[in-house]
């Protein structure tokens, strides 16, 4: 025969163990009703932790780029444009700031041009790497020649199509040439943020 205090530990156990599988519980449904309401409001998700560093290239609008495209465990997060619109991504005015008041310098190794320095009128600078993968709808990866991001969009994507910032440097001249291009919205591309 169980004595009481044996009867009294098995009982708070199974309580306890109830107890905290409900809570467990609600929390992942109150996260997903949470997750559920930003998607519908179009809520936009702002990352200001550690893991992002923001630099100030004294834009006029004061607006902060990313130093660097959005990692995860150091590996480049490739987003389609749902994903990241809703995200703190730069919007097409942004993109035209960052073109129309910074300096753009070419950056090669012994082989190939490598990066695109954006020095602002502060002298502090970003790159950008022609070499981020990004994948395509059919999910073949490509990488090489050319940098992609996705700009802002305040009503989410039209006609399966979402706008990238893209510039590149065509072989045998030392300019870039920038362009913002509709792409269709399953497109996986790195992602810059700014704030």
């Amino acid at each position: 025969m169980k004595s009481i205090y044996q009867k009294a530990k098995e009982y708070s156990s199974n309580k306890c163990e109830l107890a905290m599988s409900k809570a467990i519980a609600q929390a992942y449904l109150d996260g997903f009703k949470d997750g559920y309401e930003a998607r519908k409001n179009k809520e936009e998700v702002v990352f200001d932790g550690d893991d992002v560093e923001y630099v100030d290239l004294g834009l006029p609008s004061g607006t902060l780029w990313a130093k660097d495209s959005l990692k995860d465990d150091g590996m480049n997060c490739l987003l389609t444009f749902d994903e990241a619109n809703m995200l703190s991504i730069p919007s097409a005015e942004q993109w035209e700031e960052l073109l129309t008041h910074c300096k753009w310098r070419l950056i090669d190794n012994r082989h190939a041009t490598v990066t695109a320095k954006c020095v602002g009128p502060n002298m502090r600078f970003i790159l950008f790497s022609f070499f981020e993968s990004y994948i395509k709808p059919n999910s073949w990866r490509e990488s090489g020649g050319e940098v992609r991001f996705w700009l802002k969009n305040v009503f989410g994507s039209t006609d399966e199509k979402g706008t990238i910032a893209r510039f590149y440097k065509k072989i045998g001249d030392d300019t870039l040439t920038f362009s913002k291009v509709s792409i269709s919205v399953e497109y996986k591309l790195p992602v810059r943020l700014v704030k």
